[in-house]
């Protein structure tokens, strides 16, 4: 059994340094970076890189980490010959006895596997939790934003989900092959794997937690918008997309209004309120006209 390390950077070359450093520790096979054109000194780092095991991809354009992601799962699946691939962002890592973890497990090749994803503190990162049951009506989107562990998967217990977050996802190289075209790069942040991942739970196959697996996920908080106002953008937008790019909506019609309302209010908690509700208003126009692509 042999795995790859699929990861995608963009300006965070502190962090990718980092990330780097963890990889190389840990026996993967083959460890692919995706740099998605990034502006910063981060190419000409990349390209200082000499290891046997390391593939260096730079691109010509940012698409996101979904662009990145479909682009380095395409490029896996037609250059480099593995079983499993691994995906996390540069400012992710697995723990040392990650690998040794998931041999232990002896993987099926038709079952996907996700990690427990936790930040510098060893806290749970809540956002990475993988969903085990879609919220439908509006009751249960309610009782999702003031409770949500009935919906997601139980951190420290192994469960069958129906989601997965792209940090620290493995997935056989046969399965990628087949439906690497799936992620969708028209999203380019946010949402990208919650549906590629509901997409494959939906073709049959299945998804389970892990806990035993750990991802290092050095990330602060999601409400903290502050200079990074144009991500809700793609929050707000994103909602509606799911339903012209794989012909169903994962979120019901209460599950969106409920959602853009918290995205709504915690722009008054952001320092650049204007510039905030600039992007949150323009994310839900697009997304009404069905909008897609890199939009600012």
């Amino acid at each position: 059994m042999n795995l790859t390390a699929l990861i995608v950077t963009y300006n965070r070359l502190d962090k990718l340094k980092k990330t780097y450093e963890a990889t190389l520790k840990l026996p993967f096979k083959h460890i692919v970076i995706v740099n998605n054109n990034s502006t910063d000194t981060t190419k000409d780092w990349l390209n200082l890189l000499i290891n046997n095991r390391l593939t260096i991809v730079h691109r010509d354009t940012n698409d996101g980490g979904s662009g990145g992601f479909r682009f380095g799962a395409e490029f896996i699946a037609n250059n480099i010959t593995t079983d499993w691939v691994v995906f996390y962002d540069d400012d992710a890592y697995p723990q040392d006895n990650f690998i040794e973890k998931f041999k232990a497990i002896e993987p099926n090749q038709n079952t996907i596997y996700c990690s427990k994803v936790i930040n510098t503190s060893e806290e749970v990162c809540k956002m990475n939790l993988p969903w085990k049951k879609r919220t439908l009506t509006i009751i249960e989107n309610i009782t999702y934003l003031r409770n949500n562990e009935n919906f997601i998967a139980d951190e420290n217990e192994i469960d069958e989900v129906i989601t997965f977050s792209f940090v620290g996802c493995i997935i056989s190289n046969k399965m990628l092959i087949q439906n690497y075209e799936f992620i969708k790069n028209e999203l380019f942040i946010y949402y990208d794997d919650v549906y590629f991942s509901h997409y494959l739970y939906r073709c049959g196959y299945k998804i389970f937690y892990r806990p035993e697996l750990i991802f290092i996920h050095d990330v602060g908080s999601l409400n903290n918008w502050n200079g990074q106002e144009w991500k809700v953008y793609y929050l707000s937008r994103n909602m509606f997309l799911c339903k012209i790019l794989y012909n169903y909506d994962f979120f019901s019609f209460s599950g969106k209004v409920l959602r853009l309302a918290k995205y709504f209010f915690d722009g008054f908690r952001n320092k650049n309120k204007k510039k905030y509700f600039v992007f949150f208003a323009r994310g839900v126009m697009d997304g009404l006209k069905k909008i897609s692509g890199i939009r600012h």
